[in-house]
């Protein structure tokens, strides 16, 4: 069963822990697939050399935004972001959006989960030419190049995985 979102008897729950509001059945699994990777024991949650204690999904910052999710430490500091991204006609202006909120949170590790090979391009795209702003990153790989061959190391970004990849390799999922 995935944990991102919960049903009710009028909807799906949004908010801290819960879920965002109108998210895909894609989002879910895609936060699902990630969740489970942050807590495997070759990721954070279980790795005694990290400082992540507890994996968070949709975790509420104070400004009201939303990461899909966060890794903390003991003292509730945020050691990694994550965030699963769907492509849609907002790409050029919602990722970057999401690139500056993962920045926000100095984090040590920033991931990034996408549907599909190309859509990892497409982030990347969206981050080299926003529609506001200057780019936030500048490197670019071919089209051919997997995302979670990307190495582009700034804080908003570290790795770049499809959720398939990402399933694919957890002992936890189907």
């Amino acid at each position: 069963m995935l944990s991102g979102a919960v049903l009710t008897v009028f909807g799906v729950d949004y908010g801290h822990r819960v879920g965002d509001l109108d998210e895909s059945s894609e989002h879910v699994l895609g936060v699902e697939v990630t969740r489970q990777h942050l807590e495997e024991a070759e990721a954070y949650a279980e790795d005694p050399q990290s400082e992540v204690t507890e994996v968070i999904p949709y975790y509420e910052l104070n400004d009201q935004h939303r990461l899909d999710l966060a890794g903390v430490d003991a003292d509730g500091e945020i050691i990694v972001t994550a965030e699963v991204e769907r492509i849609n006609h907002d790409v050029r202006r919602a990722v970057p959006v999401d690139f500056d909120k993962m920045a926000a949170c100095e984090p040590e590790a920033a991931i990034w989960v996408v549907m599909k090979q190309a859509d990892g391009h497409k982030i990347l795209s969206a981050l080299n030419d926003p529609l506001e702003g200057p780019p936030r990153v500048e490197k670019t790989y071919a089209k051919t190049t997997p995302p979670q061959q990307f190495r582009i190391d700034t804080p908003s970004m570290t790795a770049v995985y499809p959720a398939e990849w990402l399933r694919d390799r957890s002992p936890y999922l189907p």
